[in-house]
């Protein structure tokens, strides 16, 4: 089975087990992996089939997957988020996006701009790497307010630690593999490793946390 199809697969079971927890749940929290699942379908074939260049799309799947959990994070219950922060991170994570597509910020070589010209790799990196950081801030606070709250929620802690290891993920490939990796023989095997591994416990943590009964 090549990566390709593992990834659909995954994707075709965070909508059926998103869906089948809220069926059973009726937590409107839940049926937020099934619009990832969606997403992420949705990013792969217009990548696949439609845009002869990524780096907007991209752009645009990550805006979206980054409003989809901090609103699943609003939603957990045994843990409090002023109404404020979370719309503060993520207006402030849109700004940044919208800035770097239209000011051209940092300028870069012209092989590293995509076809459309509006992004290049390090624009696109160093807004991966911001996020990750955003995201893992949050997700801590998402761990620890469980634990001194001494929530039996396990499924919301296997689902967080998805989330950890997805940003963990671009933090390696994104800070350690564009700024350290100079030699592109190094940062495609780098990639290549790390892609599958990310994308398997990822989604293998979330789907145990949509799975699991507390």
């Amino acid at each position: 089975m090549t990566f390709f199809s593992l990834k659909f697969l995954f994707y075709i079971a965070l909508i059926f087990l998103g869906y089948r927890r809220f069926a059973i749940s009726t937590e409107k929290k839940y049926l937020i992996f099934s619009l990832l699942g969606l997403l992420d379908i949705a990013t792969n074939l217009l990548d696949q089939f439609v845009f002869t260049s990524n780096l907007e799309l991209l752009l645009v799947n990550n805006l979206i997957t980054l409003g989809l959990f901090f609103t699943f994070f609003y939603q957990i219950k045994s843990v409090k988020f002023p109404k404020h922060s979370i719309f503060v991170f993520y207006v402030t994570i849109v700004m940044y996006a919208s800035t770097i597509i239209y000011m051209d910020w940092p300028k870069a070589a012209d092989h590293l701009y995509s076809n459309y010209g509006y992004l290049n790799t390090i624009e696109f990196s160093n807004f991966s790497v911001i996020s990750a950081v955003i995201c893992l801030l949050l997700c801590t606070k998402v761990i620890v307010g469980i634990i001194q709250n001494e929530s039996s929620q396990l499924n919301i802690i296997f689902i967080t630690f998805g989330v950890i290891f997805y940003y963990i993920g671009d933090l390696l490939s994104f800070g350690l593999g564009t700024h350290f990796l100079k030699d592109h023989n190094t940062h495609y095997e780098f990639l290549k490793t790390l892609l599958p591994m990310r994308l398997y416990t990822t989604k293998c943590f979330i789907l145990m946390g949509l799975i699991w009964k507390n």
